[in-house]
């Protein structure tokens, strides 16, 4: 019988994902089969209850090919000895005495991240630096643009490395996130606990790294702390909008060492990718969607990710309130306005001009454009200019050095800061959320009659 279900394995390895197979399928082990009841052992709960939640079914498929019948599937645990015990007990001992938060989000894994030929190298170099943190490539450098999907394969490996390996610290964290805990530390007394927090973990990963462009003591303190990890075996992973190369303002002893490992870029999806984007989206949504509209809306979003699947969440709603089927009419009328979206033949001479966005923002929030255009500090002003910067991108998709200079800003990275903090903002302050989206609804009323 163990032949047989040897045989199982090798046919379920065939129709799962390599890296799925090795994580959970593997080692299942056979145990004994009584009558109808076939029973198998998982190495432990984890593994067991995504089993069955996952792969069960495929499971019972090949069970019922090879033994020549359906049969029904138990999943037990391997006994576990009092030394093994004892170790486990040490491992949720250290992790009830770890208070550092991982800040991974648990929707970001391998399996429903879409594969094409945009992103495919990336994809495999995540997971071979998630099958073997700190060994296959070190430090993993993963640059692209703004809603790519550099952040769910990099929350991908963090999930999948506390999945296989519970008793590893990982930590996920944005740099502007490390920058306000080490100027807190610093203000604070407090640096040998930020040192503490940052280098004894076993996992780094540290998205928009480019924002450290120009911050000295940020570099300094990465600097050593980086060192630390590499020095000790510990994996770090860094996302960027640009290769370590074009960075401005990065000392080149922190360039030198982002290029160590292994560098994989992130292109726009093509169209094809796009449409399963797009259809893995609506089956989680349960969106009852044509492919004709499927591909009507990929060829009208070319851009990024995040705006394809937003995109067919605002035509759910719609479709809803207005009571009408999402079909290809509904797509073609709403996606003439839909902010941000580029028509096939759409150049940049059809975007909103950066003076009309000022304009509009300077009469909602109530600033002059001459203190948009300023520098004054004061906390509504800078937050209007923000504000300004970020729908100027998301409306205009006017390049950040475009935008800065509009802005009589010399350095481009105040743009990208602008748009990334207004895009957090919006998630987490409703009110400042509704009133962006009153100028939002006034900018795409413009657009909707330059047209």
């Amino acid at each position: 019988m163990k032949a047989i279900w040897d045989k199982c394995l090798k046919d379920l390895k065939k129709s799962i994902k390599s890296h799925e197979y090795k994580a959970w399928i593997k080692d299942l082990e056979f145990v004994s089969i009584t009558g109808n009841k076939l029973v198998i052992k998982a190495k432990d709960h984890i593994t067991k209850e995504l089993i069955e939640k996952r792969y069960l079914p495929a499971i019972k498929d090949v069970v019922a090919k090879n033994f020549s019948k359906p049969l029904d599937i138990s999943i037990v645990l391997k006994r576990t000895t009092g030394h093994v015990l004892e170790l486990d007990l040490r491992t949720k001992k250290k992790e009830a005495e770890n208070k550092i938060e991982s800040n991974l989000n648990p929707k970001y894994t391998f399996e429903n991240f879409i594969v094409g030929a945009s992103n495919q190298f990336a994809h495999a170099a995540a997971i071979a630096v998630a099958e073997n943190p700190g060994k296959a490539y070190n430090p993993l450098f993963i640059y692209g643009g703004v809603g790519l999907g550099k952040t769910h394969l990099m929350q991908a490996i963090g999930n999948f490395i506390k999945t296989m390996y519970p008793s590893k610290t990982v930590v996920y964290v944005t740099t502007e996130s490390f920058m306000n805990d080490l100027i807190d530390s610093l203000r604070n007394d407090r640096m040998t606990e930020f040192r503490e927090k940052y280098r004894t973990v076993d996992v780094l990963l540290i998205d928009d790294i480019q924002f450290i462009s120009g911050k000295d003591r940020t570099q300094i303190e990465f600097f050593h702390t980086f060192n630390a990890l590499h020095g000790s075996g510990k994996q770090v992973v860094l996302t960027s909008d640009r290769p370590p190369r074009e960075i401005p303002m990065l000392t080149e002893r922190l360039r030198s060492r982002f290029e160590w490992g292994l560098i994989a870029d992130i292109q726009p999806p093509d169209f094809e990718t796009r449409i399963a984007i797009l259809r893995r989206k609506a089956e989680d949504e349960g969106i009852e969607v044509s492919d004709s509209v499927l591909k009507l809306i990929a060829s009208r979003i070319k851009s990024n990710i995040r705006q394809l699947e937003g995109a067919l969440l605002k035509l759910k709603a719609k479709a809803q309130l207005e009571g009408k089927p999402l079909d290809e009419e509904l797509v073609k009328n709403a996606l003439k306005i839909e902010p941000g979206i580029s028509h096939p033949s759409s150049s940049e001479s059809d975007h909103l001009p950066v003076d009309e966005i000022k304009k509009v923002v300077s009469q909602t929030m109530g600033v002059t454009i001459e203190e948009l255009n300023g520098s004054s500090r004061k906390k509504h002003i800078a937050l209007a200019r923000q504000v300004a910067m970020y729908l100027c991108k998301k409306f205009g998709n006017y390049s950040f050095p475009k935008i800065a200079s509009a802005f009589n800003r010399t350095d481009h990275t105040t743009a990208m800061h602008a748009f990334n903090r207004i895009k957090e903002l919006r998630e987490k302050n409703s009110e400042l959320n509704q009133l962006i989206t009153e100028i939002e609804n006034t900018l795409a009323r413009l657009i909707d009659t330059s047209v």
